[in-house]
Parts: C-alpha cells; structure tokens; sequence
C-alpha cells in the first residue's frame, strides 16, 4: 500500500498542506526506549475537512508509519460513523508528505486519522532526540529524551500538519522509565499509570493543551531536579529544572525569570494562559532557547549562572536570554524585561551594540534581503531564523515605537494580542491595529519600507548658509561603488528623523518620507552643533560635511558628557563604517576616536573593540599594522591603568563589562603591560589551576596567555582541565585558550579531538572552528579543514543552515583578496551540496630567523621590505619565500602572496624557469588536500605561461597528489614517506656522526616527522652535529611505515639512545599510541 499509483499530483504542486484539511486536536500517545534509541507511538487526529476531496496529506519524516486508517465521525462528534476505504498511503519525500489517497471522495465533515508509527531518537538535535550527560559521581551516562520542533521538526516525531497557520490542542501520554525519571510536557501532568505498558515503566498523561501549532509542542524525559518554584501573582508556578548536580545553579535564573514574568503580565495587561511555567537547562541544545510554552527549554551555557564561573558578560546573556523567552509568551519587547530586572545595567544603551551594529553589518551588503520573505519548500524556513529577521525585526521596532510614543505603541500592542489570541495573523493585522491607535501616522506605508526592501539608507547632512542643513537620502551599502539594482521602494525610505543642538537637548522630530528628493532642517547660525539619530533609535547612518564631523570630534574630546553612551558609540560607530564604505576620509574616524583616552564608559569601548578588532583582521598580515598596533596602544593605555586587573566587589556592572573588553583589546593590540600581566597571570593559574581566576578576565588570561606562552605542556594540562570540568560557561572559557595555542600542530590536534562527541558535544564543535580562525595562526586551518572536511560538517549540522552560514561566514571574514575569493567560489562551486660562502651564510642564518617570526604581519612585513632591492638582492628574494613557506604560520601567506603577486615574481625572475619552479614546488610541498590541488590547477590554468616548465607543473601536482595519499592513514599504521639521499661516490660510506650523509639523513628525517605528522602528533626535534661534506648524485624516494621510520632513526643515531632516551621512548610512543584521530 506504500506504492505511490495515483495520477493526481496534487502533494507534488505545492508543498503547503491545503487549507481545507484542518487539524482540531491530537492524541498522542509516544514510548520511547532510551537504551536502544528508539520509540514507538500512535497518533488519533481529529481533522475538519471543509471541501470535498480525493486525499488527505500530512507531514512526516524519518518516521516508519505501520499503519494508517481514516475514520468518519459523526458531525459534531467524537462518535465513529465509518471506516473510510484507502486506495494508497504513501510517503512523498520531496515535500516531507504522508500522503493518503481513497477510493472515493471525501466530503466534508469530521474525520479521526489513526496513524502507528516507529522511529529512531535522531542524534542530531531536532525533532524527538535523544541526549544525555555524565554523572559526575557515578560517571556513569544518563540517557535523555527531549524535542526541538521549532520550525518544521514535529514531523520527525509524530506524523502531523506541521505548519504555524494549524493551531490545534493536544492530550499527550509519555512512558517513561519508572525508577529515577519524570516526564514534562507543556501542560501540567494529571495521571500516572504505573508499571504499563510493561513493568518499570510508567505511563504519563498531561492535561488538554490550550490551541497552539506543533512546533510550540514539547517534551522532556530525564532524572532532572529543581529548586522549589516560585508562585507567580497571577497564581501559577514558575519552576526551573538542571541536571542533579547544578540545581543550585538556578536559583539566579529562577529569581530573575519570575520577576521579569510579573512585569511582562503587567505590561502586557494579558494573563498568562497556561496553568504552568516550567524551564529547563537541557545539556544537548543547539539555539540559545526555545519559546515552547508552558515549557522552555534553554542550553545550559545561557542560562545556569553561578557566581564563581559566570562572568558579567554570562549574567547579561542569562537575563537577556530569559528576558527574550518570556517574552515571546506575548510579544518580543524584551528589553524592556531587562530593565526591569536590572536597571542599573543601562540596557537601553546596550541595545544598538548588541542589535544595531550587528544587522546593520550584515544588512549593508547585496546580498542581505527583506524582513518579509517568500518561503516556497520547507528547507528554507530555517534560513529565515536568521540575524536580519531577529536583529533588524527588533531594531525597527524600537524605531516605531519611538515615533508612535512608547505608551501609544503599547496600546497597539495589547490591543493586537487581545485580537488575536489563539488565532493566526500576518503583518498586516499588526500594522493595522498599531494604525488605530495613532491614525495621524501612516504605518503600514512607513514600515513596509523597511520590511519589504533590504538595507537601509544613509542620511547625507550638508551644512548651508545661515545654519541650515539639508538631508539627502540614499541606500548605504559597505561597497559604496557596487551596482545597485532597483527594488520594491527603489531602496527610498520613509525616514523618522531625530535630532539634538548644542544649545538645547530636546529631541527634535522630522518625517523625511520617501518620496521627498530633500529634506530641510532649521537651525539658527549661533547653533554649535547638530547631531542627528538621537541615541541611534533610528534604522539608519548618517554622514556629514568634513567641518561638521570636526566639530563633533572637538565637542566629544573636550566634553565626554555632552552626549549619552549611545550617541557617543553611534558617532564612532556610523564614522568608522562610513570610511570603511568610501564615504568618508578615514582621517575623520581616526581623529574622532581620540575621544577614548578619556571614555570609561562600557557601550563606547565595546562599540570601539569591535571597530578595532576588524581593523586587527584585516590589517595584521600587511605592513600598515604596526602603525595600528601603535595607534590602538595609546588610545587605550589610560583605560588600561584605570581599569587594570582587579576586580572589585563595588565595581559596577557596567564597569566591570568595560574592564573586560578593554584588558581585550589592549592584549590583542600587544599592549606591553598587558601582555606581560596576562602571561605572568597564566604562568600563576596553569601551575596551581585549582587557584580559580575572577570568572570577568578568566577567557582572556586563557587565551592571550595560552596565545603568548603556552607549550604542548600547558595545552594538555588546559586540555584535561576541560574534559573534567562540568560547568558550561567555563567549558567554554576553556575552548577559546584551546583554540588560541600559538603551534599549529597544537591547533589541528585541538580540532581533530573535537571531532569526538564524547570530547565536544555537538552544539558546541562550531565553536571550535570559531575560536580557532580567531587565532591568526589557526584562521588557514579552520579554512583548509571547512573545505576537506565539508562533508563531516555537513552530515553534522546539515539539520542547522544557519550555523553552518556562519561557521563559513566566519571562517572567511578577514579574507581579502582576489585569490581568497576564488577560493571560496571554488568551494562553494564543489560543495553545493649548498655552496654560500661565510658572509652569505650568515645573512642566510638572518633570513630565516626572520621569516621564522610567529606573528603574521611580522612575516608579511618581511615579505614586503625584501621586495625592496636595495634591502634583499634579486637572488636571494627566492629564499624569501622558502624560508617564509618553511614557517607552520607563514605558509599560508607565502602561498598567497605567489598568487596574488605573481605578476610581480614574473617579472623579476622572468629568464630563470628553474627558480620559478622550485619557487613554486617548494611553497606547495606540503600542501595534501583536494582543494590545495584544485588551488594550484586553477593557480596554473590562471597563469598559464607561469615560468614553470610544463614538466615542473607536472611534478608539482604530482607531488600534491602524493601527500593527499600520504594523508590517508591505516587503522593500524601512520604511512610517512622519507627522502634518502643515496648514491654516494663512496659506496661504502658508513652512516656515522661525522659522515655527510648521516646529516642529511638527520635533516631529512626531522622534516619529515615535522612536515608529515606535525598536524598528527608532537614533531620530533633531532639534534645534528656538523660533519664531513660528500657528494649526492642521486635522489631515491623510499616509503615507510611508521615503525620503519624509527627503526631507522635508531639504527642510523646510536647515540640517540643513549643523549636522549625520552626522545626514543616519545617516538615509539607515537607509533604505539597511533594519533591518527
């Protein structure tokens, strides 16, 4: 009956279900064996069909339905009338259908569909999954069961209509495992049936839901506890639930959840409508949080807070988090939650920070798109939940609410959720009830300009005679010179402008609509200064004349109180961007961003370390940077001593947040002071880390000591620390100094152990390759493992678009160049799914210590002064870059620089093809991925006439393609390979201490170890002594296994055994232990 035979198509036109098949409510009944992994239910939905039809369709995925039957009922009734005869059932997996057709038709009325069903707990963390976590005292793993229906995963749990516009009630039943578990769901439980349906099992009934759509649906089956709930006004319980072992890690959550549920009742002036409110820390979660009501499930990290781990930046996302959720019980005004809760946060002036500036980054570019979108296949909806929808969604509603008054908007408000309520509605009922409340303001024209166009505008401002100004808008996009095409509203907004004078801080109000060419302001000649977008409410930058600029920079030095934090940020903020835009001479950002030596305040800095930090990444491989490094130093050194180190029980809450990111930004600028106090403060906690450090500078003494002093020593210690440790937020204080190890083979041995779930749970290896191309050094590993390993990370997280939109995203944030991009089209193209004499010798040593510089814009600087002829002779620039290519960090660099500057290499090495080859062979030799291959033969197909000869070329990728099969590994062997110098004159030439060929031998080996296993394992240092020159006439190239290669070693460096024991037990160590993973 599974065969799909019927002509009539109707579930492969649309993937919407049809409207005319309503779902009134569910029983579901769901057994899961949390052994096995596995779960068996039935599901008895009652449907209301309102036309006539040949089928009936549902939704369903990775579900195995046994049985299907479809049962009229008489009308008005829950009472059988008859058994409806089906032709076929069968699976559509296009559109995730559960398709049933009948021999006849279907008239409308009543019907009860009866689907038995079977499944898997998915791994990955949707639908019914499953979960768990060690015990810290038994050690023992406790199986969890939990959901994540959100958008469309109700389907993978539970045959059902899994679309938002269904909202239904739900009777559920959970079985359980009778000793040591409970069950949650979204109403309160109201019987329990023991020992069914078998011995050590219960059967759990929860009450009748209230209407809501699947994807609100949730529960929970664990051995969870919580502290005793707290009773709302309202006369409901408020409860927060965590593993045994971290109950007392809600008693903040469970403090400030309550008391920003009684404001949000109050405000909203709507009673809560469920009879419970549970929460709980679930330790598998991928989001943030999820709304489900009456039972919100959180990731431990943003929402467990306890003093002696949480830092003040913890605290702020535990409340903003549980501020945003409770909000969703009626509307996502959830700042307003925050204020309540900790007013002396200033949450209002952290909002452009954490919401403005970041849409606006993503919103400024031609590939960014309207709130309001069209969704036409279930696999898009994810890639909705992203940052413009959240971001841009909250940022103009705050615009709105100030235009409309905050009490008028309000009133909009719960007049809208009193319309609605259990009902669905679209952007228009919104606006339109919003538009009764303030008729004199045309909402629906004023907001359709910014939900149904993408971007936003720049206001122009030009100083005229007499004081005037006059305002010009246009589409502000990070490239002020790419093409625009023309849009809905031909990307013409209707602007609420907002301005304050030098001579009065009242906010003054102006409509600049969108079809008006100018806009005049009036302002009298004695008049200071003006500053517009008051506070940055307004979704827009703005730019002036050159003197004006001047002029807020003058006010903003002498006066730091003059404007708010907000505005203060908002003047540094749009400044920077508009120089980085083209728009404005990067002079005038410059200049204006003195105004920090005397700023204390958390919103500026925080605004500025974001500034600077780009700055950082896209500078810090050029020669610019140290003129940067300096600048940044100075402007922060002041905050630096007034802040320092120590964090004080009186400090504020905002001064502490500002401590933090100021002690940042001065260790990633190389802040002398800074950097020696982070490393002496390291040295202190790695040798004693029972010793805990103050929770507001633990990440940055664990990553910029890790980053200044660290060794493979302090690395595995920091390693085991984070195996052992329990706390969310300190694991992840523990990855980002596990990402920041200065020795790339440290880095890759980091990623590769990541990659067992049992080290890093799943929700949490995005993090890794995040943390990890934050560390200059780690950034082209975190690219070249996206790339090979793509297929991993998409079997991983191909449940999850967006994180894995920016897992990419940040990977190749700081790329800048022509070659970068090609790269990143070709992966997204692939994965749509001996003779020196003494002087000469010494300079060389010279060159190599210099291209052996750990810091990147070190090397690059090097590379740009020895372009310089007069600084490094035209031979000896070819040294350059084997010397640079020869550095795990400058290898990267050295090969992007062939690319990028090849028109140059050409023409200073135009009549020398074997320099050019070598050249070239000698940066890619250890290049051993599919995608440096393709790299090269695009490299090639680019530049065709390259200077290499066609059997160099050859040669190269061929020895490309070598490494690639020498990177694959045996289950039971490490496969290297070795160069032998052979063939000497003397045949007989004994392999001794003093012979040239033991030296070579020496040499040879050590890179080998290095180069073919140092992304493997620790590298082996071998010392060699200088010895009697022979001659070489002939390369063998010979393979060995791993225990051949140190068999070798041992023949051929007796003395090894003896000078360096641990060396030869470290080496068989590698071989027995085998670190293929």
């Amino acid at each position: 009956m599974a065969k799909n035979n019927s002509k009539n198509k109707e579930w492969e036109s649309c993937f919407m279900l049809p409207t005319n098949t309503v779902p009134i409510f569910y029983d579901l009944f769901l057994n899961p064996n949390l052994e096995k992994g596995t779960f068996k239910g039935e599901v008895n939905i009652i449907i209301q069909v309102t036309e006539e039809r040949r089928s009936i369709i549902c939704h369903t995925k990775h579900l195995d339905i046994k049985n299907t039957k479809l049962i009229m009922l008489e009308k008005d009734s829950s009472k059988y009338s008859e058994e409806v005869t089906i032709k076929e059932y069968f699976e559509y997996k296009p559109n995730e259908f559960w398709v049933i057709t009948v021999e006849s038709s279907i008239l409308p009325g009543l019907y009860k569909l009866i689907l038995e069903f079977s499944g898997k707990l998915r791994e990955k963390i949707v639908g019914f999954y499953e979960g768990g976590y060690i015990d810290p005292k038994t050690k023992q793993r406790k199986n969890l069961a939990m959901t994540q229906f959100q958008p469309t995963y109700a389907r993978q749990a539970f045959p059902c209509f899994d679309q938002p516009n269904f909202k239904s009630k739900f009777l559920v039943k959970l079985v359980r495992p009778s000793k040591g578990y409970s069950a949650l769901s979204n109403m309160d439980q109201v019987k329990e049936i023991p020992d069914s349906p078998k011995p050590g099992l219960t059967i759990v009934e929860f009450q009748e839901s209230v209407l809501m759509p699947t994807y609100l649906l949730c529960f929970v089956i664990s051995d969870f506890q919580r502290l005793p709930p707290i009773q709302i006004t309202q006369g409901f319980p408020f409860s927060v639930y965590s593993t045994p072992f971290q109950v007392s890690k809600t008693k903040y959550p469970l403090e400030m959840g309550a008391s920003i549920m009684e404001y949000f009742i109050k405000y909203f002036i709507i009673p809560f409508p469920l009879p419970k409110l549970d929460n709980i820390a679930i330790p598998d979660f991928h989001a943030g949080a999820m709304e489900n009501w009456g039972l919100i499930t959180y990731r431990e990290a943003m929402f467990l807070y306890d003093a002696n781990f949480s830092s003040s930046l913890n605290k702020w996302i535990v409340v903003i988090v549980i501020a945003h959720e409770l909000a969703h019980m009626w509307f996502g005004n959830l700042y307003k939650g925050v204020n309540h809760a900790h007013p002396d946060w200033e949450p209002m002036e952290l909002f452009p920070l954490n919401n403005l500036h970041v849409v606006m980054k993503l919103d400024a570019v031609l590939s960014s798109h309207p709130i309001v979108q069209k969704v036409e296949h279930p696999d898009e909806i994810t890639k909705l939940f992203d940052l413009i929808s959240y971001l841009k969604a909250a940022s103009i509603i705050r615009m709105m609410e100030d235009f409309m008054g905050e009490e008028n908007f309000r009133k909009g408000i719960i007049s809208f959720l009193n319309k609605f309520e259990f009902v669905n509605a679209v952007t228009q009922d919104l606006w339109d009830e919003l538009q009764n409340i303030v008729p004199d303001i045309d909402i629906t024209r004023i907001m359709d300009s910014w939900t149904r166009q993408m971007g936003f505008p720049v206001v122009q401002v030009s100083l005229l005679k007499g004081g005037n100004r006059e305002l010009r808008q246009s589409r502000f996009l990070a490239d002020s010179t790419a093409k625009k095409s023309k849009k809905y509203h031909d990307y013409r907004w209707d602007v609420p402008i907002t301005y304050i004078t030098g001579s009065n801080n009242e906010v003054h109000r102006a409509w600049f609509m969108s079809d008006m060419e100018s806009l005049s302001i009036y302002c009298p000649a004695s008049e200071p200064w003006v500053k517009f977008n008051y506070r940055q409410i307004g979704y827009y930058r703005v730019n002036y004349d050159p003197t004006e600029w001047k002029t807020l920079s003058d006010v903003l030095y002498t006066d730091e109180n003059v404007f708010n934090p907000s505005d203060r940020a908002h003047l540094l903020e749009d400044a920077f961007k508009l120089a980085d835009s083209g728009l404005l001479d990067y002079k005038t950002p410059l200049e204006l961003s003195h105004f920090l030596e005397k700023e204390t305040h958390f919103v500026p800095w925080a605004t500025a370390y974001n500034i600077f930090s780009f700055l950082h990444d896209m500078l810090s491989h050029t020669g610019t940077y140290p003129k940067l490094r300096e600048y940044v130093s100075n402007i922060v050194i002041k905050a630096y001593n007034n802040l320092g180190w120590e964090v004080k029980d009186n400090d504020s809450y905002l001064r502490k947040r500002a401590r933090s990111i100021v002690l940042k930004l001065a260790c990633e600028f190389g802040h002398s002071k800074c950097l020696k106090e982070v490393s002496r403060r390291f040295f202190v906690w790695i040798s004693s880390p029972e010793k805990r450090l103050h929770p507001d500078i633990r990440d940055i003494i664990y990553q910029f000591g890790m980053y200044a002093m660290g060794d493979e020593t302090a690395w595995d210690k920091m390693w085991n620390l984070f195996l052992k440790e329990e706390d969310a937020q300190e694991k992840r204080k523990l990855m980002i100094g596990l990402a920041s190890a200065p020795q790339p083979w440290l880095i890759n041995r980091y990623i590769q152990y990541a990659k067992n779930e049992s080290n890093v749970r799943s929700e949490d290896f995005y993090w890794v390759l995040f943390d990890v191309s934050n560390n200059p050094i780690g950034r082209p590993i975190a690219w070249d493992f996206l790339r090979s390993e793509w297929k991993y990370i998409n079997d991983r997280y191909s449940i999850n678009d967006n994180m894995l939109n920016r897992m990419i995203n940040w990977v190749c944030r700081t790329f800048a160049s022509e070659f970068k991009l090609r790269e990143i089209e070709t992966f997204f193209s692939i994965c749509s799914e001996a003779g020196l004499k003494e002087d000469a010798q010494e300079k060389r040593k010279l060159m190599i210590g210099l291209a052996s510089a750990s810091q990147p814009w070190l090397i690059n600087r090097y590379i740009q002064y020895a372009k310089n002829e007069s600084n490094v002779k035209s031979q000896d620039f070819y040294w350059v870059l084997l010397d640079i290519s020869y550095n795990p960090i400058g290898k990267a660099i050295a090969w992007d620089f062939l690319r990028s500057e090849w028109e140059y290499i050409i023409n200073r090495y135009t009549l020398n093809d074997s320099t050019i080859g070598r050249m070239i062979d000698w940066v890619c030799r250890t290049f051993a991925s599919e995608f440096k291959l393709r790299e090269i033969e695009a490299f090639f197909s680019i530049y065709s006439e390259s200077g290499a000869s066609e059997d160099a070329r050859i040669q190269i990728l061929e020895k490309v393609s070598n490494n690639i099969k020498w990177q694959t590994f045996t289950d039971t062997h490490i496969k290297t390979k070795a160069l032998v110098m052979i063939n000497s004159t003397n045949s007989k030439a004994r392999y001794t201490r003093h012979n040239f060929l033991y030296q070579k031998l020496c040499n040879k080996l050590h890179n080998i170890l290095v180069t073919w296993t140092a992304y493997k394992f620790k590298p082996v240092t071998v010392h060699t002594a200088s010895g009697k020159r022979g001659e070489v006439t002939s390369v063998l190239v010979i393979t060995f296994r791993a225990r051949e290669v140190v068999s070798l070693l041992l023949e051929f460096l007796p003395d090894i055994r003896s000078s360096s024991p641990s060396l030869t037990s470290e080496i068989f160590d590698i071989t027995n232990k085998n670190y293929t993973s």
